[in-house]
């Protein structure tokens, strides 16, 4: 599965990028619409965005309308921290990211999710 994590938090960036390539995902890291935009070629095979809760309701806005002119197969997964203020994609409350992972690991990897 290709993943393009976007978040304008470079901690956040490189955790949950490394986190999600050692599930075994090709992951691609992107802080704005302008890297998404230099990642087109990425873009176009990407399988699931993750969008940050630390981008604005704006860039989230302006990131998927790229994203979906380029791959509207695309799944896109909007992070947020209390109430959303808008969905372009399938929302999560970022308290609840901890299980998706081990979700998403137990698809990936079932010898890792074992240990968590």
């Amino acid at each position: 599965m290709n993943i393009l994590n976007i978040s304008t938090n470079p901690e956040l960036l490189v955790v949950g990028t490394a986190y999600l390539c050692h599930l075994g995902f090709d992951v691609i890291a992107a802080h704005d619409l302008a890297t998404v935009r230099e990642l087109s070629r990425f873009v176009k095979k990407a399988d699931l965005v993750v969008l940050c809760h630390s981008l604005t309701a704006t860039q989230k806005h302006s990131i998927s309308q790229f994203i979906r002119s380029r791959n509207p197969s695309a799944r896109i997964l909007e992070l947020y921290l209390g109430e959303p203020s808008a969905t372009y994609g399938t929302a999560i409350e970022t308290v609840d990211f901890l299980p998706l992972m081990k979700t998403l690991a137990r698809r990936a990897a079932p010898a890792f999710a074992a240990c968590c």
